[in-house]
């Protein structure tokens, strides 16, 4: 474990040291490799499945459902990584001039990764890191190092010594790593952490990609279909106990619905079965900040509209429906990351596109609507980085995951997700073999 400067100074540099050589071995040899992660994956996906369960809390479906998205987002960079990585001719008005792109690897390439998903996130990061030719230092959340021991020992019978480093340890010892020297950092976590990390990394103007926290908003038009608004809804807020960070936190529905819509959603979430589809909290700590931020709704006059059954399992929160909120409240305008829907009326959907966006956060949003057209529209009019239409939270592995003010900059996942880890260099070459008449 490392204690003092010289000892991540020492990781970095070994780090180094297997970057000099990854980055010159043949693109065909990471995807091999690459490959080859996959399928260890794949054989191992019930037994990494149980670690999460038991370690992370959510249900075993979802466990399942995280190491395929995991082995689904590798098959996606192995498909598209060649496209991507070969150099690429540019247009150039000088006669007898000709440029190209030339794909560069940053170097060494930090990774701090979050408890909720301790596979996935990453993942998400090692894949294309490495397929662009880095070398990676991953610190995962000191909650679930036991998944990430499990990836530790998958990966490193496949990838040469130190290409892949992982360092254990709390955000003392991921502040150390962020100072050390590293080429890029990709952070995700609470905005709290990641300015801290950008404090640290700008000593040193080392690039940054980080999603940090969430306020998803749903906005329930007056013609949703509201039998699939409740059931996406309630499935948004409550998978992974809301400890998700694109999880519905925020409901506008129109007045027209409202009381139709919040029936079938108390009903939607009053079927969720404890362990089949509600898990406990990670910890006590986000266990309190849920409470918290209920009991001050509830004190300010919000009401409880639903709340399910109070197991008294260690850091069980019930799944909560509140109404009668004001935009005031904690519940309303700071990330809650727990099974809570506060619900909010309002008599036009300009009015809720104008209150979703009325928040620091940008991660993302849901529009619920059966006319496509009107969703769309107001799908542009919302300042997210995602947007999804008769649905939420769901992730795509060809499309871009990233969001906007201080939810953070940069995309994983997608095509943008592997360029992230590129750095293209603009190449010019005088063919004419004559100077230039401008020159002096």
């Amino acid at each position: 474990m490392a204690k003092t400067k010289k000892d991540y100074a020492r990781i970095v540099s070994r780090s180094r040291t297997a970057f000099t050589k990854w980055q010159k071995t043949s693109l065909n040899m990471r995807i091999k490799k690459m490959k080859r992660l996959a399928g260890e994956i794949s054989k191992q996906k019930k037994s990494l499945a149980i670690t999460i369960h038991k370690e992370e809390g959510k249900p075993m479906a979802e466990a399942l459902g995280e190491v395929k998205g995991s082995v689904a987002a590798i098959r996606f960079y192995l498909k598209c990584c060649r496209k991507i990585l070969k150099p690429k001719k540019l247009q150039v008005s000088v006669k007898g001039t000709s440029a190209f792109l030339q794909p560069e690897p940053f170097g060494v390439v930090l990774i701090i990764t979050p408890w909720n998903f301790p596979l996935d996130t990453p993942i998400s990061g090692i894949c294309p890191a490495l397929l662009a030719g880095n070398s990676v230092i991953v610190k995962p959340s000191e909650y679930t190092e036991k998944t990430a021991k499990k990836l530790e020992k998958i990966m490193v019978k496949i990838f040469p010594k130190d290409t892949v480093k992982f360092v254990y340890g709390d955000g003392k010892t991921g502040r150390n790593l962020v100072k050390s020297g590293v080429n890029k950092i990709v952070f995700t976590g609470s905005i709290a952490s990641g300015k801290d990390v950008l404090r640290n990394a700008s000593d040193t103007v080392t690039p940054v990609l980080m999603e940090l926290g969430g306020k998803d908003a749903a906005i329930v038009c007056s013609d949703a279909d509201i039998s699939l608004a409740a059931k996406g809804i309630v499935w948004a807020a409550f998978f992974n106990a809301g400890q998700v960070c694109t999880s519905v936190e925020r409901v506008f529905v129109h007045k027209k619905v409202a009381k139709k819509f919040l029936q079938k959603l108390a009903a939607e979430a009053g079927a969720l079965k404890k362990g089949k589809h509600i898990n406990p909290m990670i910890n006590k700590k986000q266990f309190e900040t849920v409470r918290s931020h209920v009991n001050n709704a509830v004190s300010k006059g919000a009401k409880i509209f639903y709340q399910g059954e109070k197991y008294k399992t260690k850091n069980y929160f019930p799944p909560t429906i509140l109404t009668n909120v004001k935009l005031s409240m904690k519940i309303m305008r700071e990330e809650t990351f727990g099974p809570v829907i506060p619900v909010y009326v309002v008599k036009i959907e300009k009015e809720a596109v104008k209150l979703a966006n009325n928040t620091i956060y940008g991660l993302g949003a849901s529009v619920w609507s059966r006319n496509i057209a009107k969703t769309k529209k107001i799908a542009q009019e919302l300042d997210t980085g995602m947007v999804w239409i008769n649905g939420a939270s769901e992730l795509y592995t060809s499309c871009p995951w990233g969001g906007k003010k201080q939810s953070g900059y940069g995309k994983v996942l997608s095509e943008f997700g592997l360029l992230e880890f590129v750095n293209f260099k603009a190449i010019m070459v005088n063919k004419s073999g004559s100077k230039r008449n401008y020159w002096f």
